[in-house]
């Protein structure tokens, strides 16, 4: 979201897109599905995962996204927590 206001880009955009990825992987879905690129853009839709929809067993990620799609920057999680979480949860299964 910070490229599309045109603040500078840094590792948060790149949590962002672990985020986007995350989604597309829990939902089997495009975030945004077919809206206009300038509907995306202003502002930025909130993106939300249907928890009931899911088993208990994507809660973890299902998590991991929502802070991975925090609009503030500085609420994302770094690299080394998402890794981390990530890596907890594949070796759970």
């Amino acid at each position: 979201p910070e490229v599309f206001t045109g603040e500078r880009y840094g590792p948060a955009c790149d949590i962002w897109s672990m985020g986007i990825v995350l989604y597309e992987l829990i939902t089997m879905q495009r975030p945004y599905g077919s809206l206009p690129f300038t509907v995306i853009t202003s502002p930025l839709p909130t993106l939300q995962i249907d928890k009931a929809r899911y088993g208990p067993e994507f809660a973890p990620l299902i998590v991991l996204f929502e802070s991975c799609t925090q609009i503030n920057p500085h609420a994302r999680p770094s690299v080394n927590i998402v890794l981390k979480k990530l890596a907890s949860f594949f070796c759970s299964v």
